[in-house]
């Protein structure tokens, strides 16, 4: 009998262990597409220059990203300051009061 159930604990043990692996394989996986595919993007709108057919789109495009909670933190920041270097917001002036 004690075998028995130290053979079926071992096994619990192993399916847990399989289970957790493949989640954190299909995580991984699912940051590296979403890293992929927020780089392309980046790639596609950093290329395009004013008087270009996506120019507008691109710029968006960057805004967009830059807020996206599933983009890599890095790749929000990089998409923030190329966003900034393409169409740069002006400082908000404090209201002077008289």
């Amino acid at each position: 009998m004690d075998t028995a159930l130290i053979t079926a604990t071992i096994a619990a043990a192993a399916a847990i262990f399989a289970a957790v692996m493949t989640w954190n394989a299909a995580k991984r996986t699912r940051q590296s597409s979403e890293r992929t595919h927020a780089w392309t993007r980046i790639v596609w709108a950093a290329q395009l220059h004013p008087g270009d057919r996506g120019y507008d789109i691109s710029r968006s495009v960057l805004r967009s990203i830059a807020t996206l909670r599933w983009a890599p933190e890095d790749d929000r920041e990089l998409a923030s300051e190329l966003s900034q270097a393409v169409e740069p917001v002006e400082p908000v002036k404090p209201e002077e009061y008289p």
